[in-house]
């Protein structure tokens, strides 16, 4: 890992070493006076556990299975959930959102099944887009059933959809639809790139879009401002073939030569805003091993929009997700598939 830029420093804080479940999927890191918490979904028993991070005991398990079943749960990623307090969890799958307790008690679900935008678009939940609750209300990435497999189909859909839904469960309980594709979309090209990220930073709304440089941030009035944030890594993305689609050494390839502006998180630890960016890769590694994932990078940016600096990372060493907490962010290593445990890394990042 290298920082591009000397105003931040990556500083190791820890490491923990935890067993490893292939039927559990990370889901939060909680900090309390008592003990901190992995919370984990497990998909075999449909349950949310919460394991104490010095022992690897489970002190709470939260049962899910009156509200999905396994061919739900498999597909759900683990940014699906929002943890928000012992009264409010929320969690996602692709036509429903759960507003859930700590007793699993549903305390109230929105059914998107019959959720059209007013171009007539059939909506649902972007699954691979976390779900926030801030403020009373709910965040959730937007998409739509509709066939992109050609020019004229995206065209349709980039220029139609409104990518973000919000739920104010305090005013209004009904799903209200926000945001715009930027131009480079609406042309028709194909980037395999269908919704925006998010974050809440205070109480703005900022979107993040995969082949766009800028931030755009809106209030509870509406679009505010647009601000240039560039990745020192990122280069003007390439469209994916139409002829290609079902080619998987070619998108592999694809993908690998790409850079996207993926996950964007504001903590409210540090005030600070962080900007995942996936990086052009090289099919192998010096070995001649084939590469399992892309190098990435971490944009670090202050309340004020200004970029601080860029952390990157190579993906052979950590893999290319983060997780803020008080104690820095959360990495986790990569560990070979055979593993029976997981390294999970603790880092502080601060202004130089």
């Amino acid at each position: 890992m290298g920082c591009d830029q000397p105003k931040v420093e990556l500083i190791h804080a820890k490491d923990l070493t935890i067993p490893r479940n292939r039927n559990e999927r990370f889901i939060d890191y909680l900090e309390t006076d008592s003990m901190n918490i992995f919370v984990m979904l497990n998909t075999s028993d449909v349950e949310l556990r919460f394991y104490n991070e010095n022992n690897y005991e489970v002190k709470h398990i939260i049962a899910l299975s009156h509200l999905l079943s396994q061919e739900d749960v498999i597909p759900i990623f683990s940014s699906s959930f929002h943890l928000h307090s012992p009264d409010t969890i929320i969690f996602a799958k692709t036509n429903c959102i759960f507003h859930i307790d700590i007793l699993g008690n549903e305390k109230n679900k929105w059914v998107l099944d019959d959720c059209f935008s007013d171009n007539g678009l059939k909506i649902s939940v972007a699954s691979h887009i976390p779900v926030v609750y801030s403020n009373r209300k709910i965040y959730a990435g937007i998409t739509a059933h509709s066939d992109c497999s050609n020019f004229e189909g995206r065209r349709f859909y980039f220029n139609n959809i409104m990518p973000q839904g919000v739920i104010d469960i305090e005013k209004d309980t009904t799903l209200t639809l926000l945001g715009e594709f930027p131009s480079i979309y609406c042309n028709g090209q194909n980037f395999m790139d269908y919704s925006p990220y998010f974050c809440i930073e205070n109480n703005n709304l900022v979107l993040s879009y995969g082949v766009n440089d800028s931030l755009f941030i809106y209030d509870d009035f509406g679009f505010v401002n647009k601000v240039k944030m560039r990745s020192h890594h990122f280069k003007n993305p390439s469209h994916f073939p139409d002829d290609s689609a079902n080619n998987y050494s070619y998108y592999r390839k694809y993908y690998l030569n790409e850079a996207r502006y993926q996950r964007i998180v504001y903590s409210g630890f540090n005030e600070m805003i962080y900007r995942m960016v996936i990086i052009p890769t090289a099919l192998k590694n010096d070995d001649d091993t084939f590469r399992k994932a892309n190098n990435w990078s971490l944009m670090v940016i202050d309340r004020d929009y200004k970029l601080l600096g860029e952390i990157m990372f190579n993906s052979e060493e950590y893999g290319p997700f983060f997780h803020p907490t008080d104690k820095g962010i959360m990495l986790w290593k990569m560990m070979g598939s055979e593993s029976d445990s997981s390294i999970v890394s603790f880092f502080k990042i601060e202004k130089q």
